[in-house]
């Protein structure tokens, strides 16, 4: 925790300053309050005194954080940091590394019903009778579409 002073206001944030020395840093507008903001210039002014815990240090930029920190006794709300890892990690959502869920919503089987691949005869919303329409053939320029009369549904069912 250290005493910083407000340089400039961005519409992104806070440029500080570390007291008695040249190092700036900026302060995040989501890093300066749990609540919602308007615009940064509605809770700082430039020259205003503050107090700032530094979060990170990576390639010598300052991580800041004003919402960590009481405003008025400079204590530190945060000892563990544990808001801040919580932070970061609903930044990131899930875990890197973490396979996606496969639903494996094809079925292995082959529907009684209408013989497609993939549902079974429950579930299947083909028509009793009627023509079946299949898939259009994409090789040919032609590009007719498949279609099985119902006698022929009913050949290829007395050979199973």
């Amino acid at each position: 925790l250290f005493p910083f002073k407000v340089v400039s206001i961005k519409e992104f944030g806070a440029f500080v300053s570390l007291e008695g020395t040249d190092r700036q840093g900026l302060l995040h507008r989501s890093a300066i309050s749990n609540h919602p903001i308007g615009t940064v210039s509605d809770i700082l002014d430039i020259g205003e005194k503050i107090f700032v815990k530094i979060i990170s240090n990576k390639d010598g930029k300052l991580g800041l954080s004003m919402k960590v920190v009481n405003q008025t006794t400079g204590e530190d709300k945060d000892p563990n940091n544990l808001t801040i890892a919580e932070t970061k990690k609903r930044k990131w959502g899930t875990v890197r590394g973490q396979s996606p869920i496969r639903l494996g919503a094809e079925l292995n089987t082959v529907c009684k019903r209408c013989g497609v691949k993939g549902h079974l005869a429950i579930s299947c919303f083909a028509q009793t009778g009627g023509e079946f329409l299949g898939l259009v053939a994409s090789d040919s320029d032609d590009s007719e579409v498949l279609s099985i009369s119902a006698s022929q549904k009913n050949e290829k069912k007395r050979k199973k």
